[in-house]
């Protein structure tokens, strides 16, 4: 081995910034009530909700004058004319300015209000749920009835002028505010606010004084919360209070912040404004939904404990980006450190999360601008038996990294011979595997299956062009060149291709360095199980070979002791909304080994999975999307800009499922299944949330 280069490296720090939103499950929760507002007359609708607020001069729009600090108007009152059906099952609440404000005295105070507006409220009449004791508190049947504890949800449209709608929970003692939204000039976030025992009744000395605790959420630009309908769902138990959107949860509070919480609560969805507002605005309500849990039970789970979270490693750099390329993403047997190329400057980084953050380093060696030889050129491929991270270079010829010491590698060229092209590896993608046992298995530039293996004795390794006679298979003389992907197989180490007939094809190994032809299947007659000629399209694992089939759809092979069987997922392909065909494969496939996903990223740029049967002769593949935010493309693969690459997706062994993100302009970022739970955050803070 010639030209041993030490290697330094350069340090970029980037931060961790991991989102934990658990995702809503209703598993063990049951309906107790449901409106999907399907009503022919007013008339039904009033049978279930009360049209007006328990005090029907109430108002919840509040507005303080800044230069006086005091309340000059309370936004709206309401009134059953403000509550509309519409066709589709949708209830509308609109607000309309009056010409002149409505003045009333409620709790003391002249309210002088600007609007006339709708709201939905659970009925005064009819108790949901017992309520507890009185304990000397000034709270009483039957102004406060309702629900004690529960699963709440409504889908609503919200308006995008100035506005505050809300949807809540108010038991005397407390209110849960599931959300306010403060509509016009910030229509990206909405509110959610706990109010306890201490905002409402310092009459109540058992009940102590806890002050409100409410965060901001923002959605990412340029959506708007009033762009589509959204759902907000809240779970009240004894214990815990869990406010969702869309699913996906924003805080969780525990009871030692809640302390308060043990009164039935009327619930109310109402389009609150403020003084300055347009002159008339409309929130159109879906339905509103009510859930138990199974046998009463509050200790059941109604959300993932743990969820697929994405971390970005590094973005918006202009000299640090992932290469597109499939083969551009590799990792070390233990997942700590993963490497990537550059699409900017085609060299070798190295990425590690140390105290937290993660430290990106680029890896130095010596090398000649003009002749630049040395640069990577893709299929990077971690050699574990040797511990070496080995890629392709400008120059067609293998290399490596090894480390040699604390933040320094070595580099070296895999062979010597400097004057000859006979053992160069091809310049497509996918040309490179490794066996269990450190071999090298490539395709070369003349279409052939090579392998390299280390020789002890002379230290130096020993290159092999496997010599099966190429060229006889009838009809196609050149059908078992390689045109594709070369991987090895696990447990066996069969070296797996796509020929040039587009069929799967192996070579096995019969006697040391001595390999075998056969083809994966034997169906000569039909183009059924054909393997596409994009990178990453083959993919080995313990429950057999996956394979992107030339219908773009995803199929398997396996051994059942006798034969190879072949297997195509029973998955119904077309269904996503708004791109047909999202679920299709595009990038390359990859294997998550503790979960016992194939996974890989579809038309859509998202990354999917399919989780594998568990016995080898059922074909009900569970397909899922890792992410479930259809409306943004915060977590794609690649972009419009990118429509013909083909993303490079890795996932470590330690499970973490590393792609390079569009949205961060091809910076490097990783979905990992991490404990999702948002317990107890500061109050005041704003959040971000997909």
């Amino acid at each position: 081995m010639k030209r041993l280069l030490f290697v330094l490296i350069i340090s970029i720090f980037f931060h961790n910034n991991t989102q934990a939103q658990c995702r809503l499950d209703k598993t063990n929760y049951q309906l107790v009530f449901e409106d999907n507002f399907n009503y022919s007359t007013m008339a039904a609708l009033k049978n279930v909700w009360d049209l007006v607020p328990p005090q029907p001069t109430a108002g919840y729009g509040d507005y303080k004058d800044p230069a006086t600090n005091q309340y000059i108007s309370w936004g709206e009152y309401y009134n059953e004319s403000q509550v509309s059906l519409q066709p589709g099952g949708i209830v509308r609440l609109t607000a309309q300015k009056l010409s002149t404000p409505y003045t009333c005295v409620w709790a003391g105070r002249t309210r002088n209000c600007s609007y006339v507006s709708g709201l939905l409220v659970t009925k005064t009449n009819v108790s949901y749920d017992d309520q507890m004791p009185n304990q000397g508190c000034p709270w009483t049947k039957p102004y406060y009835t309702g629900y004690l504890y529960g699963m709440f949800e409504i889908r609503c449209k919200l308006p995008s002028q100035i506005s505050f709608p809300a949807f809540w929970l108010h038991g005397g003692y407390s209110e849960i505010d599931i959300f306010e939204y403060n509509g016009g000039g910030s229509s990206d976030e909405f509110f959610s606010t706990q109010h306890y025992a201490g905002s409402y009744s310092p009459d109540c000395p058992q009940y102590p004084s806890v002050p409100s605790c409410g965060h901001t959420y923002k959605i990412e630009s340029p959506r708007k919360i009033s762009d589509d309908y959204h759902t907000w769902t809240c779970v009240w138990t004894p214990t815990k209070v869990t406010t969702f959107f869309d699913g996906r949860e924003m805080k969780t509070t525990d009871a030692r912040l809640i302390p308060a919480f043990n009164q039935t609560n009327f619930l109310m969805a109402n389009l609150g404004m403020w003084s300055w507002g347009g002159d008339r605005c409309v929130m159109d309500i879906d339905y509103i939904k009510v859930y138990k849990p199974i046998g009463g039970n509050y200790s059941l789970p109604y959300k993932s404990s743990n969820d697929f979270m994405n971390n970005s490693i590094f973005n918006n750099s202009s000299s640090l980006k992932v290469s597109p390329v499939q083969g551009s993403i590799a990792s070390d047997p233990g997942g700590n450190k993963i490497y990537h190329v550059n699409s900017v400057d085609n060299r070798m980084y190295v990425s590690e999360k140390i105290n937290g953050s993660w430290q990106s380093n680029i890896i130095q060696y010596n090398y000649n601008p003009n002749l630049p030889a040395m640069l990577c050129n893709g299929d990077l491929t971690y050699n574990p038996q040797f511990n070496k991270i080995l890629y392709k270079g400008k120059d067609n010829r293998i290399q490596f990294f090894e480390p040699y010491s604390n933040n320094v590698y070595r580099h070296y060229f895999i062979d010597d011979y400097w004057d000859t092209s006979a053992y160069n590896i091809s310049g497509n993608p996918g040309s490179m595997s490794v066996t269990s046992d450190g071999k090298i298995a490539y395709r070369g530039t003349d279409d052939k299956i090579h392998v390299f293996k280390w020789n002890p004795a002379i230290s130096r390794w020993d290159q092999l062009t496997i010599n099966y006679t190429y060229g006889l298979c009838a009809g196609m003389s050149d059908a078992d060149f390689v045109a594709g992907d070369v991987i090895v197989e696990q447990g066996s180490n069969n070296i797996i291709y796509r020929g040039r007939d587009g069929r799967m094809q192996l070579f096995w190994q019969s006697s040391p360095f001595v390999y075998q032809h056969g083809w994966v299947d034997n169906n000569f007659g039909t183009s059924a199980y054909l393997v596409s000629n994009k990178p990453g399209s083959i993919i080995s694992t313990p429950k057999g070979i996956f394979y992107r089939g030339a219908d773009d759809k995803l199929h398997r092979f396996y051994w059942n002791g006798t034969t190879m069987v072949h297997q195509i997922s029973n998955y119904t392909y077309g269904l996503c909304a708004g791109m047909p065909d999202a679920d299709f494969v595009k990038g390359n496939l990859s294997y998550h080994p503790s979960l016992n996903f194939v996974l890989y990223v579809g038309r859509d740029g998202r990354i999917q999975r399919f989780e594998i049967p568990s016995t080898n002769t059922s074909t009900s593949w569970g397909h899922y999307w890792i992410d479930d935010y259809w409306n943004t493309s915060l977590f794609s693969s690649f972009g419009s800009s990118l429509a013909n690459s083909f993303a490079s997706l890795h996932t470590t062994s330690d499970g973490k499922m590393v792609y390079n993100n569009s949205a961060l302009q091809n910076g490097l970022a990783y979905f990992n299944l991490e404990p999702c739970e948002n317990l107890n955050p500061p109050c005041g803070i704003t959040k971000p949330i997909r």
